[in-house]
């Protein structure tokens, strides 16, 4: 018995050490120097531009000069063949220690790019383990001047029409009478009827512009169409089918732009109120209409998660988006600037912004 007793003690003690040598490795894999920074260097020789094909070998493009680690894997995070207007060019690379021995990551590893030749929205990093991350790198949303709209033509009737151009998110169209400005009109189509417009006898021409999601980008005005002459005759049915248009339908239901009542501002679309849906001015700037149609301020959540902050104040303008740092009340939130991240998006996580890195909760989403 006693014997047994022996031998159990032995195992015991046997068993013990072995957990502690099995053990020892994940310790091991924490110790010697810690790579609190990881520093990138950004020196791509084709920098994405609208229409270049997506270049499919970053290597020897994004590197790393320090010995602690290196990067062993980079790509653009892009699924198109070629750049577009808007996109968001999204690098993610792989970077891993040399030596587990003598370096280790920790959890709150951070990351900068120390040298660059190209603009880089943000950057953020994420541990998969002591001696392993992955860094995502935005670029700047591909910019470049939109084609202006060609092709502007006359129907009989009144109806104005252009080619599309690429990228455009909406068109502005000008309608003259002789050498005086009739009306400006925004639309999405590539069409517009004006007839309604054209109530005095005259020579009536347009043109357009492409606008688009940024507005330094939009195009310049097209040519001036042909003229349009419009007789008395057909001015004096203009006006009468509009005002016959006015009186058996609703107020507003020729009506487009801003409007307000006691219970707040809301949009009307040829007589119709949108609601429950976003919409953007000609000056670029987004707003969201309710279930009800009144403009939205303050904070809000789309259904996929994503909060906003809409402007409360009379003065900026009212219930537009906001975008980028943001004070609130006694925190700092970061709102996507970008277009394709979605746009005005609160951002959490690491970010780096103007070279400075921040962190911003996972949770409230406030800087710490």
């Amino acid at each position: 018995m006693k014997m047994n007793k022996f031998k159990a003690t032995a195992l015991t003690l046997m068993t013990a050490g072995t957990l502690a040598v099995s053990a020892f490795p994940s310790l091991a894999s924490t110790s010697g120097e810690k790579v609190s920074t990881v520093k990138i260097n950004l020196n791509l020789e084709n920098i994405p531009a609208m229409g270049d094909e997506v270049d499919d070998d970053l290597d020897g493009e994004v590197t790393s000069a320090e010995d602690a680690y290196s990067i062993t894997d980079v790509e653009y995070y892009n699924s198109d063949d070629e750049w577009e207007y808007g996109d968001n060019p999204v690098i993610k690379a792989v970077v891993e220690i040399n030596d587990e021995d003598d370096y280790y990551f920790p959890s709150g590893v951070k990351v900068k790019i120390s040298n660059k030749n190209v603009s880089v929205s943000s950057v953020s990093i994420s541990r998969s383990s002591s001696s392993k991350a992955k860094i995502t790198i935005k670029l700047k949303q591909i910019d470049g001047d939109l084609d202006a709209p060609e092709e502007p033509e006359w129907s009989s009737s009144g109806v104005a029409s252009w080619s599309e151009s690429d990228y455009a998110s909406s068109y502005s169209v000008k309608l003259y009478r002789g050498s005086s400005t009739v009306t400006t009109i925004s639309t999405t189509s590539t069409y517009y009827d004006f007839s309604s417009y054209m109530t005095t006898a005259g020579y009536y021409t347009f043109k357009v512009k492409a606008v688009a999601s940024d507005t330094s980008d939009n195009s310049s005005w097209s040519d001036e169409s042909d003229e349009l002459y419009v007789s008395s005759d057909t001015a004096s049915y203009n006006k009468t089918h509009a005002s016959t248009t006015l009186s058996t339908a609703s107020p507003a239901s020729t009506t487009s732009g801003w409007q307000s009542d006691s219970n707040g501002w809301y949009y009307l679309q040829n007589g119709s109120r949108l609601c429950s849906s976003w919409f953007q001015d000609t000056d670029g700037r987004w707003y969201y209409l309710g279930s009800d149609g009144y403009m939205l301020t303050g904070w809000i959540q789309d259904g996929d998660g994503h909060y906003y902050y809409m402007n409360p104040n009379s003065g900026g303008p009212q219930g537009s988006m906001m975008t980028g740092l943001v004070t609130i009340g006694s925190s700092t939130y970061y709102f996507n600037p970008n277009t394709g991240g979605p746009q005005g998006s609160m951002v959490t996580g690491y970010v780096t912004i103007d070279g400075t890195q921040y962190y911003f909760d996972p949770v409230s989403g406030a800087a710490r």
